[in-house]
């Protein structure tokens, strides 16, 4: 068999034309599986790595100020330029037809990817931490190091400016009906604002920077995460209805579950994943879990009834 095959690629024969069984022609087709797509070089440093919803685009940003975006089916590779040296942030629209970037400069700029316009939205120089588009792609916020979250309606280029924390904004955040918008900073603090009201509610209850800050896929309640190891989950009125362990969380897109991530650097990383709901559904939870327990006649009657209540949507 060894001499065949030997005999068989001295004279370049075809793959097609090996024996079924040889296992050239079965690595062939594992490696067309498995093999991955070689992409060009990015000079120098790259800062930031980002596929678009659809997985048909990568967009990488660094060093020299360049923003490459990949086609990852045609292998196409548009080269966007604006930044004197690096480019700090960069962003897509939900629909994968805008993209944001921003560079030392503190300059945001607008790209559209179907008609190559680029425009500049201006207001702040200064570093940008991190952007975030609407869920309608007609907005565009900005957490800044001066404490102020910059809001930009894409159509009019309207800039409102929200206060809400004392130092670094680290993460900003849209419900998915694009009328709230949530921030965390440095001061330890989670802001909401209504985006049309500007009316403000304040989150108080993590000790140190709050790093995340996550909208459920409902829009009902809000998931922070902080330096202080905790994970919060609050209600929109911003009372605090659990607390988990963690340094990392995301929900699971119907929004009943809580992933969060406890990073440790020394031991392995823990991961732990949450049954959550709007607060009557986990205090209904709970009391059909102790509700099950009350078999004996020493239970107050009362309590009983309360758990019953719950469970019947009555509340208390």
């Amino acid at each position: 068999m060894g001499k065949a095959l030997k005999a068989m690629v001295t004279k370049h024969t075809p793959l097609k034309d090996y024996p079924a069984a040889t296992p050239i022609l079965a690595l062939q087709m594992i490696l067309d599986y498995i093999e991955e797509p070689r992409l060009g070089k990015h000079q120098g440093r790259v800062r930031q790595v980002e596929f678009s919803r659809d997985g048909q685009l990568l967009l990488t940003a660094g060093v020299g100020g360049i923003v490459r975006l990949w086609d990852l089916n045609t292998g196409q590779v548009q080269q966007f330029k604006g930044y004197q040296d690096l480019a700090l942030q960069v962003e897509f629209s939900r629909d994968g037809q805008l993209l944001a970037s921003v560079g030392e400069d503190g300059i945001v700029r607008l790209w559209d990817l179907k008609i190559r316009q680029l425009q500049e939205l201006k207001g702040y120089q200064g570093w940008v931490w991190q952007m975030a588009f609407s869920w309608d792609g007609q907005l565009l916020a900005s957490a800044r190091e001066d404490g102020i979250v910059r809001l930009w309606d894409l159509k009019t280029r309207q800039l409102q400016q929200f206060k809400g924390h004392q130092g670094l904004v680290l993460q900003v955040a849209f419900s998915r009906d694009s009328q709230l918008l949530a921030s965390a900073g440095v001061d330890g603090m989670v802001s909401l604002w209504h985006v049309n009201t500007r009316q403000l509610q304040l989150f108080k209850g993590h000790q140190g920077s709050v790093d995340q800050v996550e909208f459920s896929p409902d829009g009902q309640l809000l998931a922070s995460a902080g330096r202080d190891r905790t994970v919060r989950l609050w209600d929109l009125a911003g009372r605090q209805i659990a607390q988990f362990e963690g340094t990392r969380m995301v929900f699971n897109p119907d929004g009943t579950q809580l992933a969060t991530i406890d990073e440790d650097t020394i031991n392995e990383d823990t991961i732990k994943l949450w049954r959550v709901d709007t607060l009557d559904g986990l205090l209904a939870r709970g009391c059909a879990c102790l509700r099950s327990n009350f078999t004996n006649s020493y239970v107050n009657p009362e309590l009983k009834a309360f758990c019953d209540g719950l469970l019947k949507g009555e509340g208390c």
